[in-house]
Order: C-alpha cells, then structure tokens, then sequence
C-alpha cells in the first residue's frame, strides 16, 4: 500500500505537532494543515491530499462540520478527530460523510487502526469509479 497524503484541520498547534509525529510514525506522510475553515479549502484544493482529518472546533467563524460539508460536495474523504461528543455536535455529524470520528484523546495504534479501516472502506468502494477532476470539480465516474 502506498503510503497516504494526510492533510490536518486543527487550531490547537501542540495537537498538530502530536498528530504529525504520530502520522509520520505510521507510515503515512502529513502534506499541510491549517487552522482555519478558509485556509484548509484552499490548501486542500492545492495539495490535493488523499485524506483529512478534521477537527470540529476551528479557529475563526466556520467550524469542521461547515468544512465536512463542503468536502462532501467534493467528494473528498475525511475523518473527524474531536474531543467534541456532545448531543447537539453530534446531531450536526450526522448530517455529514465522513468515513469515522476518532475521540480525542487518541492513541498511536487507535488512530492508524482507524485511518487504515476508513481507507480500507472508502477504497473498496471507490474502485469501480475514476475520479477526473474537470473546471476544478472532482467528478466520480462509473468505470461500466
């Protein structure tokens, strides 16, 4: 297996030094983050990274859910990664696609065990489409 583009959305910079070292560990290679809802569409669209992992609380007036609403739009793959778990963020989640929510505080083991499952599921069920990026919308189009 190749090893995954991760792009991290977190406010908390300890926290993205963390996840970095912990990503890194694993295998995987960290291509951005970003702190902030605008930064993170831009840097995302730019860096083109395989996965996301997405905080709810960012810094500025969007939070991760409004960026996992626009990812969906895209049909770009995330993962939550919160410490958020109350009934009203969780109601909002719902309305959302991402591929898991990870609690924080994590583990090495728990985080790669849950990026590698989501991967796992989101490839599997990508495999019979191609995604072609056309005037800067990704299009998933059924290889049949």
């Amino acid at each position: 297996m190749k090893s995954l583009h991760i792009y991290i959305v977190e406010d908390e910079p300890i926290i993205v030094s963390t996840l970095e070292m912990a990503l890194s560990k694993q295998g995987f290679v960290v291509v951005g983050d970003a702190e902030d809802y605008e930064t993170a569409l831009h840097d995302i669209e730019l860096l083109n990274p395989d996965l996301i992992l997405v905080d709810i609380q960012l810094s500025g007036d969007k939070d991760g859910v409004d960026l996992a609403t626009e990812l969906d739009k895209k049909n770009l793959p995330y993962l939550f990664l919160s410490s958020q778990t109350d009934p009203h963020t969780i109601e909002r989640v719902k309305h959302t696609n991402p591929l898991g929510y990870i609690v924080k505080p994590f583990t090495e083991t728990g985080l790669r065990t849950n990026i590698e499952l989501a991967w796992h599921k989101y490839s599997d069920s990508n495999q019979h489409f191609l995604n072609i990026k056309h005037e800067g919308r990704l299009q998933r189009i059924n290889q049949n």
